[in-house]
C-alpha cells in the first residue's frame, strides 16, 4: 500500500540520464569538473536571452570596469551593466526588447551564481578583472581572443605592472578566475557542495596548473609571456571551454552518437 518506501532501496531508483558531457581532472587527488547535457542548454538559454556572444570581450571589460571603483564590483554595478548590455542587444521594437517575467527570473537566477561564485567574502562585492575574466565566456570570439585580453587585464595589475606577462601568483589568479566560471555554471556541483569547499578545489587545481605551466622555464623562470602560454595550451584541456561553440558542437556530437 505504500508503495513509495520501495524507493528506500537505491537499486530501485533508475540511472541518471543526464550523463557527462565534459569531464575533465582537475587535481592529483583526483577531483574533477563535469558539464551535463543540462548545463549546456543552460548556458545556451542564457546566451539567447541576453544575447551576451554579441559584445565583443575587451567591450566587456571596459563595461565592468567602468562601474568598479578600485577594482571592486558591487552586484548593484554589475546588474546595471547586464541591464543595459541586454537593452542595447534586444534591438529597438518593443515587442523584441521586453523579457517575459520567467526570462528575467531565469538570467537573474543563473548571473547571480556566476557573481557569487567569485564572491569569496560573500559581501556581495568581487575584483572585477577576476569576474571580467571568466564572464568572458559568454561574450563573441575565440579562445585565443578572450585569453589574451584577460592576460593583459592581469598583466597591468601586478605589482609592478608588467607588460604582456605574468608572475606565478598572478598567473594562478588568471587561471582560477577562468574555472570558477565553469563550476559557477555547474547545477549539480552547486547544488551538492559548499561554496567553501568548491573555492578551496579551485585553489588547488589553478596551483597545480600554474606549477605546470612554469616547470620547464629556464630563462625568467618566475614570469611567463602571453605567446608563452599559448604554448601551454594543451596542457589545460578545460580552457578549450571559453569557446562557446565548444559547448554546443560537442553536445551535438554526443546526441549524434546516442541517436
Amino acid at each position: 500500500l505504500v508503495q513509495w518506501l520501495e524507493l528506500l532501496d537505491l537499486s530501485k531508483w533508475p540511472d541518471r540520464l543526464d550523463k557527462p558531457v565534459f569531464h575533465f581532472q582537475l587535481t592529483k587527488a583526483g577531483h574533477t569538473l563535469e558539464l551535463q547535457e543540462s548545463d549546456i542548454k543552460a548556458l545556451e538559454r542564457i546566451i539567447d536571452i541576453t544575447r551576451l556572444n554579441t559584445i565583443p570581450p575587451d567591450i566587456m571589460y571596459s563595461l565592468l570596469a567602468e562601474k568598479a571603483h578600485n577594482g571592486i564590483l558591487s552586484k548593484d554595478a554589475f546588474d546595471s551593466v547586464i541591464r543595459r548590455i541586454v537593452n542595447e542587444t534586444r534591438g529597438t521594437d518593443e515587442d523584441e526588447i521586453q523579457l517575459s517575467d520567467a526570462q528575467k527570473a531565469y538570467v537573474s537566477y543563473q548571473l547571480r551564481k556566476v557573481f557569487h561564485a567569485y564572491d569569496r567574502d560573500e559581501v556581495d562585492e568581487v575584483p572585477v578583472k577576476e569576474l571580467a575574466c571568466g564572464f568572458s565566456l559568454f561574450t563573441a570570439g575565440g579562445k585565443r581572443q578572450k585569453l589574451e585580453i584577460a592576460f593583459a587585464s592581469f598583466a597591468s595589475s601586478q605589482s609592478p605592472p608588467k607588460r604582456n606577462a605574468l608572475g606565478r601568483t598572478e598567473m594562478h589568479r588568471f587561471l582560477r578566475a577562468i574555472l570558477t566560471v565553469f563550476f559557477a555554471l555547474n547545477e549539480d556541483w552547486g547544488a551538492r557542495n559548499p561554496s567553501t569547499y568548491t573555492w578551496d578545489i579551485l585553489d588547488k587545481s589553478s596551483s597545480e596548473c600554474t606549477a605546470v605551466i612554469f616547470q620547464s622555464r629556464t630563462r625568467d623562470p618566475d614570469l611567463i609571456t602571453f605567446e608563452e602560454f599559448t604554448k601551454q595550451f594543451d596542457k589545460i584541456p578545460w580552457l578549450e571551454l571559453l569557446d562557446l561553440d565548444k559547448w554546443s558542437d560537442t553536445l551535438d556530437s554526443v546526441n549524434d552518437i546516442n541517436s
